[in-house]
């Protein structure tokens, strides 16, 4: 389910903006969380994943003054997918 959510993902940007944002890691990644955490550890990967990546995005565009830069997002999906494993009870 992770694996095509993120395909979704890249085909739904790709046709409003002809662009690619995504790679193939994130959705295997995301696939594999799934495999190991279900549908509840996809979404919490994605959601603190994308927090954290915003965390680490906000401050560089300002330091840099610019939006194109490529952020890797697999480091980002893994850390959300841990802190959803450890902090289960606050989800």
């Amino acid at each position: 389910a992770g694996f095509f959510l993120v395909i979704l993902i890249i085909w739904i940007y790709h046709k409003l903006r002809g662009v690619i944002p995504l790679g193939l890691g994130d959705a295997k990644v995301l696939a594999l969380i799934g495999a190991f955490e279900g549908f509840k550890g996809i979404y919490y990967s994605l959601f603190l994943g994308s927090l954290f990546a915003l965390l680490y995005f906000l401050p560089a565009v300002v330091k840099n003054k610019t939006l194109s830069f490529a952020v890797p997002f697999v480091p980002f999906l893994s850390l959300g997918a841990v802190v959803g494993l450890i902090l289960p009870k606050f989800f």
